[in-house]
């Protein structure tokens, strides 16, 4: 951003709880603010699907009605975050481009056009696959504590976590005082999942 002015902050949901739109846009749109849902693809048929991961048991998924109303808000995004939520660190060519293509594919034919966003499940990648975004996406988004500084590489966008947390903790989340914490993440990551992730 250019010096003396103020940073700007973009809201981002992940997964594509129903919540988002019973809850958050109500209060997001009377206030004005700008936000972007990034959801599961593979979800989106029926109503209320249950999430295929642990953090989600029992919670219901929007379905593509839903988002279709969501994505007629001027305020507003919809975006990709995969078609099934698979950690993508370490896949081959040939699956990168199934889940890619899958992902893109459902929500061209629920929303008539083919130019999304997307962000990573878990917030991880490596080289291959952020380089696979670049033929499917117009962005990729990973998790880190860090605040995003121009210029941008926009397939290589960080964003901030934030749950449930102590008001003095989010401020300093969103200050991008917790940059150790994005480190450690990604070396915990890269250990557990077996490749060589990018680091956030």
């Amino acid at each position: 951003r250019p010096v003396g002015t103020p940073p700007a902050v973009v809201l981002t949901f992940d997964d594509g709880y129903e919540d988002y739109l019973t809850a958050a846009v109500p209060f997001l749109l009377d206030q004005g603010v700008p936000s972007t849902v990034y959801v599961i693809t593979s979800l989106l048929a029926g109503c209320g699907r249950s999430f295929p991961f642990a953090s989600g048991r029992g919670l219901r998924s929007l379905s593509g009605r839903q988002v279709r109303q969501l994505a007629r808000e001027e305020l507003v995004t919809v975006g990709a975050h995969g078609h099934r939520h698979r950690r993508l660190v370490g896949q081959p060519e040939s699956v990168l481009e199934e889940e890619f293509g899958a992902c893109r594919a459902a929500l061209g034919e629920l929303l008539g056009c083919s130019d999304f966003h997307f962000a990573f499940p878990w917030g991880v990648a490596d080289r291959r696959a952020l380089d696979a975004t670049r033929r499917h996406f117009r962005s990729a988004a990973l998790a880190g504590s860090r605040g995003n500084r121009l210029p941008l590489d926009p397939f290589h966008v960080a964003r901030i976590p934030i749950k449930r947390e102590a008001p003095g903790l989010f401020a300093r989340r969103v200050r991008g005082d917790l940059m150790l914490e994005g480190v450690a993440r990604s070396l915990r990551d890269r250990l557990l999942r077996g490749g060589a992730g990018v680091p956030s």
